[in-house]
């Protein structure tokens, strides 16, 4: 499925599949830090949850400045990356197939296609031949 949108601003809308999905959770650690300190003289730890703006700046790779507020006075400077590194995008797929759906999730779909205007049906339609799991049975299961 690909759409165009907005005639002054033109961008595209397209269906991502599976292989779309780049891996960043095994990439990053190779390249950045879990945890950091401020590069200021308080060594500030740092903790997402108590900053509410973030600026990143190409010009210096691996920093990151923050502020308790948007658009606050005080900010802190926090080098993320490793030393020596050089990062460079994954490329590697997160999934080497597709993820199977809750089977509760495709049986509501069932419920609903009936509703759906024809444009739409032959997608959602094709999902409910989708591979399927019962998550609560397995989770059962493996105790």
């Amino acid at each position: 499925m690909m759409l165009s949108c907005r005639k002054v601003k033109p961008f595209t809308v397209s269906t991502i599949c599976y292989k779309d999905i780049t891996d960043y959770k095994t990439w990053w650690p190779k390249y950045y830090k879990k945890t950091c300190q401020s590069s200021d003289e308080i060594k500030s730890k740092f903790t997402l949850s108590n900053y509410r703006q973030f600026t990143y700046d190409s010009s210096t790779p691996g920093y990151l400045i923050t502020s308790d507020y948007i658009g606050g006075f005080v900010s802190q400077c926090f080098k993320l990356i490793k030393p020596k590194a050089m990062p460079t995008l994954p490329t590697n797929p997160a999934y080497s197939k597709t993820l199977p759906i809750n089977i509760k999730k495709i049986d509501n779909l069932k419920k609903v296609l009936q509703y759906m205007s024809s444009e739409i049906l032959e997608f959602y339609y094709h999902i409910t031949s989708w591979e399927t799991t019962n998550a609560e049975c397995e989770a059962t299961e493996a105790d």
